[in-house]
């Protein structure tokens, strides 16, 4: 497995379109953008252009109920609260396992 970090939303964006991502951990608080506008162009791209859909996890330090309902409708299958935890990654490979059979 092979893990590539952004530290902006265009730069997420651009990554994006160069290789396929299983997973993405998406920081809400992005200096240049919300993590929920970049969830939804990520999916909007990978569904235009045929690519498999990535699972999207919104990570947080702090996630009100309303962030978490944005989350949802932007398209992420998870929202979680910083610090990353372990059992954070084993439910998403548990989604995505799920998702591909």
């Amino acid at each position: 497995m092979q893990v590539n970090l952004a530290s902006t939303g265009f730069e997420a964006l651009e990554k994006i379109k160069k290789q396929d991502y299983a997973f993405i951990l998406m920081d809400l608080g992005l200096p240049d953008m919300k993590g929920q506008a970049v969830c939804e162009a990520i999916l909007r791209w990978q569904k235009q252009e045929g690519r498999p859909l990535s699972c999207i996890a919104a990570l947080s330090a702090q996630l009100t109920p309303a962030e978490r309902q944005a989350c949802f409708e932007a398209g992420m299958q998870k929202a979680y609260e910083k610090p990353l935890k372990r059992e954070y990654l084993e439910e998403l490979f548990e989604l995505r396992l799920s998702r591909s059979e």
